[in-house]
């Protein structure tokens, strides 16, 4: 009985306690309020400063990104030393950095890595942030660091483009009264236009033009060469075991000669860039496609063996890692001229070996093989596919283009990819 009437009083004692904090409703209201008040503002605080953080990161990130392409632009062209970067990368980020949100000297370029093998620019930055209430826990400022890196380049670069001339390019686009061969001229062009505006592009750039049909013409060196039978500077493919390579057309390993030509002569490589956008907007269309030899004479172009037929001006520098050569590639529709096989549009696949063995034979060598169907079929899309270098996760190779918006963008995409200076990451 003793311990049921123990055990009752406490628990009518720790209930009447409990009665006395409850009705004490003032109190309590205040002590919580101030509590969550306090707890309330310091979330504000804290989530405002972190947005602060976050802002001030993204600022700084996006002047070293613009900082860091000012002046691997720069070091390509040759107006700055590799060694003055940090300097030029400093007064650049400053500038674009509003010292009235980041006062003070805010900046810190902690890291400037020059690799001249990589040919990379890469630049660590820190930004100091003030703080507003989350300074009553901790300090007055943090600091947001990110990087950028870059990529120039000092070397040659060498360029020949195959480009379809034939009967074809004269016809007009699906749903359009613009024909091929206008817009072939307005993204060429282009093209030729980008590539000749990078930096230092007169003194590092050449670019070669190859239009073809059922031939080429090859005027221009056709006195410099040996080819077979009669020839008025037109071309047909070479015969023989050095048909597929780029050895020098001599006595014993000629090309063929013919007075079958197409709408427009080669061009060796040049930098003048109104030679080349004023043959490009002067090409004829007809015939036969022969695409296999102009992506020989795209070969010739680039190889250092064939020095003896071009002018000083343009002849191929050696296969080393001082240049970079490419080919671009373009068709609209399949190769089916071989004049080997003998006359007509008909000969696809003498043509379509041709090509691959030149192509195989070219990227051995290091040429990159940029190619564009535009407006093919399948078929031709795919030998296009398969003569092109390899994608990578950087750069696109082969180009299925079905109209005109869709060819420039090819062209353009291809001219910044081999001249274009840009961002690592």
């Amino acid at each position: 009985m003793r311990a049921f009437l123990k055990t009752y009083l406490s628990a009518t004692a720790l209930a009447a306690t409990g009665r006395r904090f409850a009705g004490d409703q003032r109190g309590n209201f205040a002590a919580i309020f101030g509590v969550t008040s306090l707890a309330l503002l310091t979330a504000a605080g804290m989530a405002l400063d972190y947005s602060r953080l976050s802002s001030g990161k993204a600022r700084l990130n996006h002047a070293l990104d613009a900082a860091v392409l000012s002046t691997t632009r720069d070091i390509t062209s040759g107006k700055v030393q590799p060694e003055d970067a940090e300097e030029l990368v400093r007064k650049f980020v400053l500038a674009n950095i509003d010292e009235g949100d980041f006062p003070g000297d805010p900046v810190q370029i902690d890291q400037v890595i020059v690799d001249p093998v990589e040919k990379t620019l890469e630049v660590v930055a820190s930004l100091r942030v003030p703080m507003t209430l989350s300074k009553l826990f901790s300090d007055d400022y943090q600091t947001v660091s990110t990087g950028s890196k870059g990529q120039f380049s000092n070397t040659k670069i060498e360029v020949s483009m195959a480009l379809d001339i034939t009967g074809s390019m004269g016809g007009s686009l699906s749903g359009s009264s613009e024909t091929k061969i206008e817009a072939l001229k307005a993204a060429a062009t282009n093209a030729v236009s980008l590539m000749m505006a990078a930096p230092g592009a007169d003194d590092r750039v050449r670019i070669g033009l190859v239009p073809y049909a059922a031939t080429v013409d090859a005027s221009p060196v056709i006195d410099e060469i040996n080819y077979t039978g009669t020839s008025n500077g037109c071309v047909y493919e070479r015969t023989g075991p050095k048909r597929f390579t780029d050895d020098f057309a001599t006595p014993s390993y000629p090309v063929g000669g013919t007075t079958s030509c197409p709408g427009a002569q080669i061009v060796p490589m040049t930098n003048d860039e109104t030679l080349l956008t004023n043959r490009i907007n002067g090409f004829g269309t007809g015939g036969c496609t022969a695409g296999h030899i102009a992506i020989a004479w795209s070969y010739y172009m680039l190889s250092p063996n064939w020095d003896p037929a071009w002018p000083a001006d343009s002849e191929a520098a050696p296969y080393a890692p001082g240049t970079r050569k490419y080919a671009i590639i373009m068709t609209d529709g399949i190769f089916n001229r071989h004049q080997s096989s003998g006359s007509g549009c008909d000969k696809e696949k003498p043509s379509r070996k041709y090509a691959r063995k030149l192509c195989k034979n070219m990227k051995a060598q290091g040429i990159q093989i940029y190619t564009i169907a535009f407006a093919a079929p399948s078929n031709a899309a795919a030998l296009m596919q398969k003569c092109a270098s390899p994608d990578t996760a950087e750069t696109q190779y082969f180009f299925d283009a079905d109209n005109s918006a869709e060819l420039d963008a090819a062209f353009e995409a291809i001219a910044k990819d081999i001249t274009g200076v840009t961002l690592v990451n």
